[in-house]
Formats: structure tokens, C-alpha cells, sequence
């Protein structure tokens, strides 16, 4: 959408970002690519690009890691995976929040119906 001085409008985006904002799909994605690249990048510098603190990085990066087997080198890899992690993510949110009483008991279940 946007024709003109595009990197300015997404440099003003991530400083205006708001301190406890979650990560999106597209900076899960972006963590991603920075990291499969043959040069990996620096949880540093991948928290510089995106205008997050090294922290918020490091912490996705460890929570939504898993181990992957290679089998040419007959050992397991670290891989993170920004599918997975918004899967992960999106179902955690479903899932939050108090349990009705009545999903607790099953007296008050079989009442119910």
C-alpha cells in the first residue's frame, strides 16, 4: 500500500510501539528468517531490527524452540519455528482466563443437562 518513504513510516512504527505489546505473526516470521539465515544473527541485533528489547527476543526464541533431528549429522538441532510459535500462542490466549464452576463440577454438569 504504501509507495513512498515506506522504511520511515515502519522505523516511526517500531519506536511508537507500545513497551508490554505482543509480538506479531510478521515479527515471529522475521525472527525466523534471521535465524535461518547462513549467518545467523545476533539476538541483539534481530532485537535492534525489530525495535523490541533483546529480552522479549531471547525469551520467544527459548519458549518456542524445539529439538529437530538431523539425521546426516546424527544429532539434534535447536529450531525455531514462527507457525508453530503463533499456533502455540494463539491457542495459550483460547485457553486463558477462569474456568466457570460449572465446567469444574461434575454434580453441577450433570444438572445441568
Amino acid at each position: 500500500m504504501c509507495r513512498n518513504n515506506c522504511n520511515i513510516v515502519e522505523a516511526e512504527n517500531k519506536e511508537k510501539r507500545e513497551r508490554n505489546s505482543r509480538l506479531s505473526y510478521e515479527e515471529r516470521v522475521e525472527i525466523e528468517s534471521m535465524l535461518r539465515r547462513r549467518k545467523k544473527m545476533k539476538v541483539t541485533e534481530i532485537a535492534k531490527e525489530l525495535g523490541r528489547d533483546k529480552s522479549v527476543i531471547s525469551r520467544e526464541i527459548n519458549r518456542n524452540s524445539y529439538l529437530k533431528w538431523n539425521e546426516r549429522t546424527a544429532t539434534y538441532k535447536k529450531v525455531y519455528s514462527a507457525g508453530r510459535a503463533q499456533g502455540d500462542y494463539e491457542n495459550k490466549r483460547k485457553n486463558a482466563g477462569r474456568k466457570s464452576a460449572v465446567s469444574k463440577d461434575k454434580k453441577l454438569k450433570q444438572y445441568r443437562r
